[in-house]
Protein backbone atom coordinates (compact mmCIF):
# COMPACT_ATOMS: atom_id res chain seq x y z
CA UNK A 1 0.00 0.00 0.00
CA UNK A 2 1.07 3.60 -0.47
CA UNK A 3 3.31 5.11 2.18
CA UNK A 4 3.57 8.58 0.66
CA UNK A 5 1.40 10.60 -1.74
CA UNK A 6 2.49 13.74 -3.57
CA UNK A 7 -0.04 15.76 -5.58
CA UNK A 8 1.63 18.09 -8.07
CA UNK A 9 -0.14 21.07 -9.63
CA UNK A 10 0.94 24.01 -11.77
CA UNK A 11 -0.91 26.50 -9.62
CA UNK A 12 -4.05 26.43 -11.75
CA UNK A 13 -6.33 24.80 -9.16
CA UNK A 14 -8.41 27.73 -7.97
CA UNK A 15 -11.49 25.75 -8.90
CA UNK A 16 -13.59 22.76 -7.92
CA UNK A 17 -10.48 20.61 -8.44
CA UNK A 18 -8.92 22.28 -5.40
CA UNK A 19 -11.75 20.96 -3.21
CA UNK A 20 -11.31 17.47 -4.64
CA UNK A 21 -7.57 17.61 -3.96
CA UNK A 22 -8.25 18.56 -0.35
CA UNK A 23 -10.59 15.57 -0.06
CA UNK A 24 -7.91 13.27 -1.47
CA UNK A 25 -5.30 14.54 0.98
CA UNK A 26 -7.62 14.08 3.96
CA UNK A 27 -8.60 10.57 2.86
CA UNK A 28 -5.00 9.47 2.32
CA UNK A 29 -3.89 10.96 5.65
CA UNK A 30 -6.71 9.19 7.48
CA UNK A 31 -5.34 5.95 6.02
CA UNK A 32 -1.87 6.66 7.39
CA UNK A 33 -0.19 8.05 4.26
CA UNK A 34 2.12 11.04 4.34
CA UNK A 35 0.50 13.41 1.83
CA UNK A 36 1.38 16.82 0.43
CA UNK A 37 0.58 19.18 -2.45
CA UNK A 38 3.36 20.85 -4.44
CA UNK A 39 2.57 23.89 -6.58
CA UNK A 40 5.16 23.96 -9.36
CA UNK A 41 4.35 27.59 -10.15
CA UNK A 42 6.11 28.51 -6.90
CA UNK A 43 9.12 26.21 -7.39
CA UNK A 44 12.47 27.24 -8.90
CA UNK A 45 13.86 25.30 -11.87
CA UNK A 46 16.63 23.84 -9.70
CA UNK A 47 14.01 22.50 -7.27
CA UNK A 48 12.01 20.95 -10.13
CA UNK A 49 15.15 19.06 -11.14
CA UNK A 50 15.43 17.80 -7.56
CA UNK A 51 11.81 16.61 -7.71
CA UNK A 52 12.40 14.89 -11.06
CA UNK A 53 15.33 13.04 -9.50
CA UNK A 54 13.17 12.09 -6.52
CA UNK A 55 10.39 10.72 -8.74
CA UNK A 56 12.99 8.83 -10.75
CA UNK A 57 13.71 6.61 -7.74
CA UNK A 58 12.21 3.11 -8.02
CA UNK A 59 9.79 3.36 -5.09
CA UNK A 60 6.33 2.17 -6.23
CA UNK A 61 5.04 2.42 -2.66
CA UNK A 62 5.08 6.18 -3.25
CA UNK A 63 2.26 7.69 -5.34
CA UNK A 64 2.65 10.72 -7.62
CA UNK A 65 -0.58 12.42 -8.73
CA UNK A 66 -0.46 14.98 -11.55
CA UNK A 67 -3.36 16.94 -13.06
CA UNK A 68 -4.35 17.23 -16.73
CA UNK A 69 -0.90 16.15 -17.97
CA UNK A 70 0.25 19.76 -17.70
CA UNK A 71 3.62 18.58 -16.39
CA UNK A 72 5.56 17.16 -19.34
CA UNK A 73 8.25 14.74 -18.19
CA UNK A 74 11.68 14.81 -19.84
CA UNK A 75 12.98 11.96 -21.97
CA UNK A 76 16.44 12.24 -20.40
CA UNK A 77 18.01 13.24 -17.12
CA UNK A 78 20.55 16.07 -17.00
CA UNK A 79 23.37 13.47 -17.13
CA UNK A 80 21.96 12.05 -20.40
CA UNK A 81 20.46 8.88 -18.92
CA UNK A 82 16.88 7.88 -19.82
CA UNK A 83 14.22 9.33 -17.53
CA UNK A 84 11.48 7.22 -16.01
CA UNK A 85 9.12 7.91 -13.13
CA UNK A 86 9.85 5.21 -10.56
CA UNK A 87 6.92 6.06 -8.31
CA UNK A 88 3.44 4.80 -8.95
CA UNK A 89 2.01 7.54 -11.13
CA UNK A 90 -1.60 8.64 -11.51
CA UNK A 91 -2.44 11.37 -14.05
CA UNK A 92 -5.91 12.77 -13.40
CA UNK A 93 -7.59 14.30 -16.45
CA UNK A 94 -10.51 16.66 -15.92
CA UNK A 95 -11.29 16.75 -19.65
CA UNK A 96 -10.93 14.85 -22.92
CA UNK A 97 -7.46 13.30 -23.45
CA UNK A 98 -7.30 15.09 -26.82
CA UNK A 99 -6.85 18.39 -24.95
CA UNK A 100 -3.72 17.04 -23.24
CA UNK A 101 -2.15 14.92 -25.96
CA UNK A 102 1.40 16.29 -25.79
CA UNK A 103 1.58 15.93 -22.01
CA UNK A 104 0.18 12.40 -22.09
CA UNK A 105 2.83 11.36 -24.62
CA UNK A 106 5.49 12.19 -22.04
CA UNK A 107 4.11 9.75 -19.44
CA UNK A 108 5.52 6.31 -18.79
CA UNK A 109 3.42 3.59 -20.39
CA UNK A 110 2.71 2.14 -16.93
CA UNK A 111 1.19 5.41 -15.66
CA UNK A 112 -2.48 5.19 -14.71
CA UNK A 113 -4.76 7.81 -16.30
CA UNK A 114 -8.00 8.92 -14.62
CA UNK A 115 -10.80 9.80 -17.04
CA UNK A 116 -14.07 11.69 -16.69
CA UNK A 117 -16.09 9.28 -18.82
CA UNK A 118 -15.93 5.84 -20.44
CA UNK A 119 -15.83 7.12 -24.03
CA UNK A 120 -12.49 8.82 -23.34
CA UNK A 121 -10.84 5.39 -23.23
CA UNK A 122 -11.55 5.13 -26.98
CA UNK A 123 -10.00 8.54 -27.44
CA UNK A 124 -6.86 7.35 -25.65
CA UNK A 125 -6.59 4.35 -27.98
CA UNK A 126 -7.32 6.40 -31.13
CA UNK A 127 -4.52 8.76 -30.11
CA UNK A 128 -2.21 5.74 -29.66
CA UNK A 129 -1.84 6.39 -25.92
CA UNK A 130 -1.33 2.95 -24.33
CA UNK A 131 -1.87 3.80 -20.66
CA UNK A 132 -4.14 1.89 -18.34
CA UNK A 133 -7.22 3.96 -17.51
CA UNK A 134 -9.75 4.22 -14.71
CA UNK A 135 -12.88 6.35 -14.32
CA UNK A 136 -12.28 9.20 -11.89
CA UNK A 137 -15.18 11.62 -12.08
CA UNK A 138 -15.58 15.20 -10.84
CA UNK A 139 -18.18 14.07 -8.31
CA UNK A 140 -16.99 14.48 -4.70
CA UNK A 141 -17.08 11.43 -2.45
CA UNK A 142 -19.19 13.25 0.11
CA UNK A 143 -21.04 16.55 0.23
CA UNK A 144 -20.93 18.70 3.32
CA UNK A 145 -24.23 20.02 4.56
CA UNK A 146 -25.13 22.82 2.17
CA UNK A 147 -27.48 25.76 2.49
CA UNK A 148 -30.98 25.50 1.02
CA UNK A 149 -31.98 27.38 -2.11
CA UNK A 150 -33.87 30.17 -0.41
CA UNK A 151 -36.17 32.44 -2.39
CA UNK A 152 -34.27 35.40 -0.97
CA UNK A 153 -31.16 34.60 -3.00
CA UNK A 154 -30.34 37.67 -5.06
CA UNK A 155 -30.21 36.08 -8.51
CA UNK A 156 -32.32 33.35 -10.03
CA UNK A 157 -30.19 32.27 -13.02
CA UNK A 158 -26.44 31.87 -13.54
CA UNK A 159 -24.67 30.64 -16.66
CA UNK A 160 -20.95 30.04 -16.35
CA UNK A 161 -18.42 28.89 -18.93
CA UNK A 162 -16.76 30.19 -22.05
CA UNK A 163 -18.24 30.87 -25.47
CA UNK A 164 -15.09 31.94 -27.21
CA UNK A 165 -15.34 33.78 -30.51
CA UNK A 166 -13.91 30.96 -32.62
CA UNK A 167 -12.49 31.45 -36.12
CA UNK A 168 -14.81 30.73 -39.04
CA UNK A 169 -14.50 27.51 -40.97
CA UNK A 170 -13.16 29.53 -43.92
CA UNK A 171 -10.37 31.17 -41.91
CA UNK A 172 -9.52 27.82 -40.31
CA UNK A 173 -9.12 26.25 -43.74
CA UNK A 174 -6.96 29.16 -44.87
CA UNK A 175 -4.52 28.36 -42.05
CA UNK A 176 -4.31 24.65 -42.89
CA UNK A 177 -3.22 22.63 -45.94
CA UNK A 178 -5.94 21.56 -48.43
CA UNK A 179 -5.67 17.88 -47.49
CA UNK A 180 -7.05 18.77 -44.03
CA UNK A 181 -10.03 20.77 -45.32
CA UNK A 182 -12.39 17.76 -45.54
CA UNK A 183 -11.66 16.87 -41.92
CA UNK A 184 -12.25 20.49 -40.82
CA UNK A 185 -15.67 20.24 -42.49
CA UNK A 186 -16.28 16.99 -40.61
CA UNK A 187 -15.26 18.57 -37.30
CA UNK A 188 -17.67 21.50 -37.78
CA UNK A 189 -20.46 19.08 -38.67
CA UNK A 190 -19.75 16.92 -35.61
CA UNK A 191 -19.76 20.00 -33.37
CA UNK A 192 -23.15 21.15 -34.68
CA UNK A 193 -24.57 17.69 -33.94
CA UNK A 194 -22.99 17.50 -30.47
CA UNK A 195 -24.40 20.93 -29.60
CA UNK A 196 -27.89 19.43 -30.00
CA UNK A 197 -27.39 15.88 -28.73
CA UNK A 198 -24.49 15.24 -26.31
CA UNK A 199 -22.48 12.28 -27.58
CA UNK A 200 -18.86 11.02 -27.42
CA UNK A 201 -16.67 13.37 -29.46
CA UNK A 202 -14.52 10.74 -31.16
CA UNK A 203 -17.55 8.70 -32.27
CA UNK A 204 -19.26 11.81 -33.65
CA UNK A 205 -16.16 12.86 -35.58
CA UNK A 206 -15.64 9.36 -36.99
CA UNK A 207 -19.28 9.14 -38.05
CA UNK A 208 -19.15 12.60 -39.60
CA UNK A 209 -16.08 11.61 -41.62
CA UNK A 210 -17.73 8.35 -42.73
CA UNK A 211 -20.97 10.08 -43.74
CA UNK A 212 -18.99 12.57 -45.81
CA UNK A 213 -16.85 9.84 -47.39
CA UNK A 214 -13.57 10.79 -45.70
CA UNK A 215 -11.05 8.26 -44.35
CA UNK A 216 -9.75 9.61 -41.06
CA UNK A 217 -7.82 6.56 -39.84
CA UNK A 218 -4.55 7.83 -41.30
CA UNK A 219 -4.62 11.26 -39.67
CA UNK A 220 -1.53 12.08 -37.59
CA UNK A 221 -2.36 11.66 -33.91
CA UNK A 222 -1.54 15.28 -33.10
CA UNK A 223 -3.89 16.44 -35.88
CA UNK A 224 -6.67 14.15 -34.62
CA UNK A 225 -6.21 15.55 -31.10
CA UNK A 226 -6.51 19.11 -32.44
CA UNK A 227 -9.65 18.30 -34.44
CA UNK A 228 -11.35 16.63 -31.47
CA UNK A 229 -10.51 19.66 -29.33
CA UNK A 230 -12.06 21.95 -31.96
CA UNK A 231 -15.25 19.85 -31.99
CA UNK A 232 -15.67 20.24 -28.22
CA UNK A 233 -14.84 23.94 -28.09
CA UNK A 234 -17.24 24.68 -30.91
CA UNK A 235 -20.12 22.55 -29.58
CA UNK A 236 -19.87 24.16 -26.15
CA UNK A 237 -19.87 27.63 -27.73
CA UNK A 238 -22.84 26.86 -29.99
CA UNK A 239 -24.94 25.45 -27.13
CA UNK A 240 -24.14 28.29 -24.72
CA UNK A 241 -24.78 31.07 -27.21
CA UNK A 242 -28.09 29.51 -28.19
CA UNK A 243 -29.35 29.25 -24.60
CA UNK A 244 -28.20 32.75 -23.63
CA UNK A 245 -29.91 34.28 -26.68
CA UNK A 246 -33.14 32.44 -25.83
CA UNK A 247 -33.11 33.37 -22.15
CA UNK A 248 -32.24 37.05 -22.28
CA UNK A 249 -35.51 37.82 -24.06
CA UNK A 250 -37.57 37.23 -20.92
CA UNK A 251 -35.14 36.42 -18.09
CA UNK A 252 -32.44 38.26 -16.18
CA UNK A 253 -29.24 36.25 -15.97
CA UNK A 254 -25.75 36.40 -14.48
CA UNK A 255 -23.13 35.52 -17.08
CA UNK A 256 -19.64 34.44 -15.99
CA UNK A 257 -16.87 33.55 -18.42
CA UNK A 258 -15.54 34.69 -21.77
CA UNK A 259 -18.62 35.62 -23.82
CA UNK A 260 -16.99 38.64 -25.42
CA UNK A 261 -17.76 39.59 -28.99
CA UNK A 262 -21.36 38.41 -28.89
CA UNK A 263 -22.99 41.63 -27.68
CA UNK A 264 -23.96 40.37 -24.22
CA UNK A 265 -21.88 42.90 -22.29
CA UNK A 266 -24.48 45.64 -22.88
CA UNK A 267 -27.60 43.45 -23.06
CA UNK A 268 -30.42 44.74 -20.85
CA UNK A 269 -31.17 41.46 -19.07
CA UNK A 270 -27.53 40.39 -18.59
CA UNK A 271 -25.31 41.05 -15.60
CA UNK A 272 -22.02 40.35 -17.36
CA UNK A 273 -19.10 39.46 -15.08
CA UNK A 274 -16.65 38.29 -17.76
CA UNK A 275 -13.84 35.94 -16.78
CA UNK A 276 -13.44 35.85 -13.00
CA UNK A 277 -11.52 33.87 -10.42
CA UNK A 278 -13.12 30.89 -8.71
CA UNK A 279 -13.73 32.80 -5.47
CA UNK A 280 -15.93 35.31 -7.30
CA UNK A 281 -17.70 32.48 -9.10
CA UNK A 282 -18.44 30.75 -5.79
CA UNK A 283 -19.81 33.92 -4.20
CA UNK A 284 -22.07 34.52 -7.19
CA UNK A 285 -23.18 30.89 -7.12
CA UNK A 286 -24.06 31.12 -3.43
CA UNK A 287 -26.46 33.96 -4.26
CA UNK A 288 -28.03 32.08 -7.17
CA UNK A 289 -31.06 29.81 -7.19
CA UNK A 290 -30.46 27.98 -10.49
CA UNK A 291 -27.19 27.46 -12.41
CA UNK A 292 -27.29 26.30 -16.02
CA UNK A 293 -24.51 23.93 -17.03
CA UNK A 294 -24.11 23.67 -20.80
CA UNK A 295 -21.36 21.19 -21.70
CA UNK A 296 -22.61 18.90 -24.48
CA UNK A 297 -19.09 17.54 -24.92
CA UNK A 298 -19.86 15.32 -21.90
CA UNK A 299 -22.41 12.59 -22.64
CA UNK A 300 -21.44 10.16 -19.88
CA UNK A 301 -19.40 12.00 -17.25
CA UNK A 302 -20.04 15.62 -16.39
CA UNK A 303 -18.31 18.87 -15.59
CA UNK A 304 -17.43 19.99 -12.08
CA UNK A 305 -19.95 22.86 -12.29
CA UNK A 306 -22.82 20.49 -11.51
CA UNK A 307 -21.18 19.48 -8.25
CA UNK A 308 -20.06 22.98 -7.27
CA UNK A 309 -23.65 24.11 -7.87
CA UNK A 310 -25.01 21.45 -5.52
CA UNK A 311 -22.30 22.20 -2.95
CA UNK A 312 -23.32 25.87 -3.01
CA UNK A 313 -26.92 24.90 -2.29
CA UNK A 314 -28.19 25.92 -5.73
CA UNK A 315 -30.16 23.86 -8.25
CA UNK A 316 -28.40 22.59 -11.41
CA UNK A 317 -30.16 22.66 -14.78
CA UNK A 318 -27.79 20.83 -17.07
CA UNK A 319 -27.18 19.06 -20.35
CA UNK A 320 -27.94 15.40 -19.84
CA UNK A 321 -25.31 12.71 -19.21
CA UNK A 322 -25.64 9.10 -18.14
CA UNK A 323 -23.75 9.80 -14.88
CA UNK A 324 -26.50 12.21 -13.81
CA UNK A 325 -29.41 9.78 -14.20
CA UNK A 326 -29.44 8.77 -10.48
CA UNK A 327 -29.45 12.45 -9.47
CA UNK A 328 -32.25 13.33 -11.88
CA UNK A 329 -34.22 10.28 -10.72
CA UNK A 330 -33.75 11.47 -7.14
CA UNK A 331 -35.19 14.81 -8.24
CA UNK A 332 -32.29 17.03 -7.14
CA UNK A 333 -31.44 18.37 -10.61
CA UNK A 334 -33.05 18.69 -14.02
CA UNK A 335 -31.75 18.30 -17.57
CA UNK A 336 -32.19 20.08 -20.90
CA UNK A 337 -33.02 18.57 -24.27
CA UNK A 338 -31.02 20.70 -26.70
CA UNK A 339 -32.47 18.80 -29.66
CA UNK A 340 -35.74 20.75 -29.35
CA UNK A 341 -36.45 23.62 -31.71
CA UNK A 342 -35.93 27.10 -30.26
CA UNK A 343 -39.58 27.74 -29.37
CA UNK A 344 -40.02 24.38 -27.62
CA UNK A 345 -36.67 24.69 -25.86
CA UNK A 346 -37.47 28.16 -24.54
CA UNK A 347 -40.84 26.90 -23.27
CA UNK A 348 -39.21 23.86 -21.61
CA UNK A 349 -36.57 26.01 -19.88
CA UNK A 350 -39.21 28.43 -18.63
CA UNK A 351 -41.17 25.53 -17.15
CA UNK A 352 -38.04 24.13 -15.47
CA UNK A 353 -37.22 27.56 -14.04
CA UNK A 354 -40.65 27.92 -12.48
CA UNK A 355 -40.77 28.46 -8.72
CA UNK A 356 -42.81 25.27 -8.37
CA UNK A 357 -40.22 23.13 -10.15
CA UNK A 358 -37.35 24.68 -8.20
CA UNK A 359 -39.26 24.07 -4.95
CA UNK A 360 -39.69 20.39 -5.87
CA UNK A 361 -35.95 19.99 -6.44
CA UNK A 362 -35.12 21.81 -3.22
CA UNK A 363 -37.45 19.50 -1.28
CA UNK A 364 -35.95 16.43 -2.96
CA UNK A 365 -32.49 17.66 -2.05
CA UNK A 366 -33.52 18.05 1.60
CA UNK A 367 -34.78 14.44 1.67
CA UNK A 368 -31.93 12.81 -0.27
CA UNK A 369 -28.43 12.62 1.25
CA UNK A 370 -26.10 13.07 -1.69
CA UNK A 371 -23.42 10.80 -0.29
CA UNK A 372 -25.90 7.92 -0.58
CA UNK A 373 -25.74 8.35 -4.38
CA UNK A 374 -21.94 8.34 -4.48
CA UNK A 375 -20.00 5.34 -5.73
CA UNK A 376 -16.60 4.01 -4.61
CA UNK A 377 -14.38 6.64 -3.00
CA UNK A 378 -11.51 8.02 -5.05
CA UNK A 379 -8.81 6.59 -2.81
CA UNK A 380 -10.40 3.13 -2.95
CA UNK A 381 -10.56 3.48 -6.74
CA UNK A 382 -6.81 4.15 -6.83
CA UNK A 383 -5.96 1.29 -4.50
CA UNK A 384 -7.98 -1.14 -6.60
CA UNK A 385 -6.31 0.10 -9.77
CA UNK A 386 -2.74 -0.17 -8.43
CA UNK A 387 -3.26 -3.26 -6.24
CA UNK A 388 -5.91 -5.32 -8.11
CA UNK A 389 -4.78 -8.68 -6.74
CA UNK A 390 -5.03 -7.51 -3.13
CA UNK A 391 -8.65 -6.47 -3.54
CA UNK A 392 -9.61 -9.39 -5.79
CA UNK A 393 -8.64 -11.80 -3.02
CA UNK A 394 -10.73 -10.03 -0.35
Amino acid sequence: MFQEVMIVTNGNIASWAAALIRDLLIDFRERGCNSEVIDLSTVETSQINVLLSLWNQNTPERLLITLNARLQFPKFMTDGSAYKVGWSHFCWLLDNPAHHYEGLKSLNEDALVGLVEQSHIKSMRALNLPHKCTLFSHRPDNFDKTPPVERKRISKILIAGNANLLPSIKSTKNKNPPDLHPFIDAAWRAAAEQAKVPAPTLSLFQRSCADMGYEQAGLPRSTLASLLTVVEQLSNTLARLRIVKLLIINHKINLIGNFEGHGFEEAENVNYHGSTDYVTFEKTLQNTRVALNLTPKFSQGTTERVWSTLAAGAVPLTTSTSDLIPYKTAGILDTLDLNLNDDDLEYAITEKLSNENIARMVEARANQPLHALAALSRVDTLYRAFYPNTFDNN
